[in-house]
């Protein structure tokens, strides 16, 4: 990863920028890198969820159940509690792009013969669309981005 060059080449530019690591299965981290982003940046305008698992590719029977879960802790659990971490502040300044999901179709999984992506990968367009609903009231766009 090239994220402490790319902060320093987004300071080169003369704009603030900051990398945090965060496990984004562990809401406590999520919870704690959020805080940080505020306390350092002033708040989170706009979250883009793209964490997600490529490591291993297996076809259904193959599939490991120990990736299974790990694939959908991080590719679902961790959208939701990234944005669920940011949504209270949006909300109280009844502005935000709260939540701009990552996805791909499942043709891309199919292709990849990685089963596990065959399900978690649709659902952050279906965790936005209830996050859509109930955030457009307070001023909060929640889109989904399904590259290809």
């Amino acid at each position: 990863m090239h994220t402490e060059e790319t902060v320093e080449e987004i300071r080169g530019m003369g704009r603030r920028a900051l990398a945090i690591r965060c496990d984004v299965t562990q809401r406590a981290e999520v919870d704690a890198a959020v805080a940080r982003a505020v306390e350092e940046l002033g708040s989170v305008d706009i979250l883009v969820n793209n964490a997600g698992t490529l490591d291993h590719a297996a076809q259904f029977r193959k599939q490991s159940s120990e990736l299974w879960e790990r694939d959908l802790r991080v590719n679902l659990t961790g959208a939701f509690n990234c944005a669920q971490a940011v949504w209270p502040a949006h909300a109280e300044r009844a502005w935000g792009r709260s939540c701009i999901n990552m996805a791909s179709g499942r043709g891309d999984a199919r292709r990849l013969r990685q089963a596990s992506l065959l399900d978690d990968e649709g659902r952050p367009a279906r965790l936005d669309a209830d996050a859509r609903d109930g955030s457009a009231r307070h001023g909060i766009t929640c889109n989904a981005i399904v590259p290809g």
